[in-house]
């Protein structure tokens, strides 16, 4: 958010104080026929709701769907689909191309919108300028007036995963299939299939090949809860001398090449750049060929565990019980104790601009590679990780289940 939309949302909440409104905590009577699907922030979030809509998509096929997004969610939301999409840029668009925005959704007469913003209020108030009808969402944050603009809202529930959250506030706008449910895999392109397959051909990964994906950055404004780059190189040189026909693949975006090319140059062995190789499509389906990705809590990683990557996420900055990768072979490793961990909770609002701890990065320095190792072992297919010869593993803990902090 910008600084402009950060002073408009302090004015409305100084303007909507003390506002009241009938508002509903049931579910609406029946499924919309148009419902528009609102998330303009966090990739991780937004392949999360994309896996919502999957599901809705399943019970109500008929349903006719818009996401409004902002440019770190647009591709998680509307690639190879047919969904009508609103795209709002915070950091280009005017009052003026927010307005247009606003005549556009009023023309395709929406029954009803679903905001899986957190605490939001502008994104509350698009609705209401739209004239939705029927405008669900989480209830917000004590003081936050957004549900004078919703008809529906829940209380976001703080001491669980945000996924169970957002099923629960799907559930209020029509049916999802019953019992528990996990996250789907990105829709990809026919035509990046072919891409991927010439582009591993030319890099020299056979089907014999053990491809393992390495996501090394985190965004720049929270640099502080990235795994160390030393502990990616020893795990890496781990892997290399316990792994036939190992092939490391590392992801990210092009402003993660530098920190890319680092670790290529502190490593013994090869590895593969993949940072900035396109559109959101290509990497994940380069992660669905992977036998196993490690990241820190990012983006990626969510994309991984949809995926169905075998997926290891690495906690200590950020909560764990928030932000765990969701998926049918995904885990995490969070093994610190500091105190002042975890010090994000995006929930909450809260994000320190860097490291409050002596020793930058404490957290992180204390998950180690064993535990990263054991973490893996509990979600790869097969025995393929399982050399116990190793002077390393000799010093790891004597088990450990998925989800073991």
């Amino acid at each position: 958010m910008t600084l402009r939309h950060r002073a408009l949302e302090i004015v409305l909440r100084f303007a909507m104080r003390g506002g009241s409104v009938s508002l509903s905590q049931e579910p609406l009577s029946r499924p919309p026929r148009k419902l528009l699907v609102v998330k303009v922030s966090g990739l991780g979030d937004g392949l999360m709701v994309r896996s919502v809509i999957g599901h809705w998509q399943r019970v109500s096929p008929g349903m006719e769907l818009g996401v409004l997004v902002c440019p770190p969610t647009r591709e998680a939301l509307s690639s190879n689909s047919n969904f009508r999409v609103h795209c709002y840029d915070p950091r280009r668009d005017s009052v003026v191309t927010f307005l247009r925005l606003v005549r556009e959704v009023r023309r395709v007469r929406y029954d009803a919108a679903v905001d899986f913003e957190p605490y939001s209020l502008l994104t509350a108030l698009f609705m209401r300028l739209s004239g939705i009808p029927n405008r669900i969402g989480f209830a917000g944050l004590p003081g936050n007036p957004r549900t004078v603009l919703l008809t529906n809202a829940i209380e976001l529930l703080r001491s669980g995963p945000l996924w169970s959250n957002f099923v629960r506030l799907a559930r209020m706008a029509a049916p999802l299939p019953v019992g528990e449910l996990s996250t789907l895999p990105l829709p990809c392109a026919a035509e990046d299939e072919q891409w991927l397959n010439g582009w591993l051909r030319e890099r020299g990964c056979n089907p014999g090949s053990r491809l393992v994906a390495l996501h090394l950055g985190v965004h720049v404004r929270t640099n502080y809860k990235a795994w160390p780059l030393a502990r990616f190189v020893s795990l890496a040189e781990h892997l290399k001398a316990t792994v036939p026909g190992l092939i490391l693949v590392l992801t990210g975006t092009a402003a993660e090449r530098e920190l890319i090319q680092q670790f290529r140059s502190e490593f013994s062995g090869e590895a593969i750049d993949a940072g900035g190789i396109g559109a959101l499509g290509r990497t994940a389906l380069l992660l669905s060929r992977c036998d196993l990705l490690v990241s820190s809590d990012t983006g990626v990683m969510h994309l991984g565990a949809c995926m169905g990557v075998p997926t290891v996420g690495i906690f200590g900055a950020t909560r764990a019980d928030h932000w765990a990768p969701v998926g049918p072979h995904a885990t995490l490793v969070y093994a610190t104790q500091v105190h002042c961990s975890p010090c994000v909770d995006v929930l909450r609002q809260i994000a320190p601009l860097e490291c409050v701890n002596a020793e930058k990065s404490r957290c992180m320095w204390d998950v180690g590679v064993e535990r990263v190792l054991l973490a893996a072992r509990s979600v790869v297919a097969g025995d393929w990780l399982s050399q116990r010869d190793s002077v390393l593993m000799t010093q790891a803990p004597a088990s450990f289940s998925p989800g073991d902090s």
